[in-house]
């Protein structure tokens, strides 16, 4: 008997084994074996993360290219939501103890963030 063997891997290839039997009573025998292995196909499951991957990419290079013109407005927000968290009313009485209303058009505030954001980086002239 003769069979044919293969060192492919049956996980990335399928093929079958052929094999064939005879009586070894002459000298010299011929024998054709038909091997055709098949690629198997790869099965990827795509899953919503790879989707998501490239907005998320651009999003957070977009994020670091203009951190300065974003960063008062993060402050901003987060100054706003402490603020709510907290549960300071705008319209409500203020005690004694605390004399200091919270309200959104406090000059300060907008001129600070304002100021931060339109400042311009000065270059020294050659002469």
């Amino acid at each position: 008997m003769v069979q044919l063997d293969s060192t492919l891997s049956k996980s990335v290839y399928k093929y079958t084994v052929s094999e064939v039997s005879f009586v070894a009573n002459t000298s010299y025998k011929h024998f054709t074996f038909q091997f055709e292995p098949k690629r198997k196909a790869v099965e990827q499951e795509l899953n919503t993360g790879s989707y998501l991957i490239l907005p998320f990419t651009v999003a957070l290079i977009v994020i670091g290219y203009n951190y300065q013109k974003l960063l008062p407005f993060v402050m901003h927000s987060s100054d706003m939501l402490k603020t709510f968290g907290t549960g300071v009313q705008r319209n409500a009485p203020t005690s004694r103890r605390n004399s200091a209303t919270i309200t959104d058009t406090n000059p300060k505030l907008f001129t600070d963030i304002g100021a931060g954001a339109m400042k311009k980086k000065l270059k020294m002239r050659k002469t």
